[in-house]
């Protein structure tokens, strides 16, 4: 345990931030979900379909949100076009 009697701390990395294990590296990100799935394939399964739901959840929050604002400025539209008025016609 960190900072425990027999523990160092570890020490921080070049730029003063603690290095700490695992990586932002999308190769690395890769790398570490296919041992995942192989040491475990269910569990990554279910992973994939969690994140599949939570991909569709937002999915349908976007269509939802631009449908609201696509039929909020149709109504204005309309609500414009009735309350113009017609041009004034000039006797022939």
């Amino acid at each position: 345990m960190l900072g425990s009697p027999g523990h160092s701390d570890p020490d921080p990395g070049p730029n003063g931030r603690l290095i700490v294990a695992g990586s932002n590296n999308p190769i690395d990100k890769l790398k570490d979900a296919a041992l995942d799935a192989l040491k475990d394939p269910k569990g990554a399964a279910a992973k994939a379909v969690e994140q599949a739901k939570g991909t569709a959840a937002i999915g349908r929050m976007v269509v939802g949100q631009v449908g609201r604002v696509a039929f909020s400025r149709a109504g204005e539209l309309a609500g414009e076009v009735l309350h113009r008025r017609p041009p004034e016609r000039t006797p022939v």
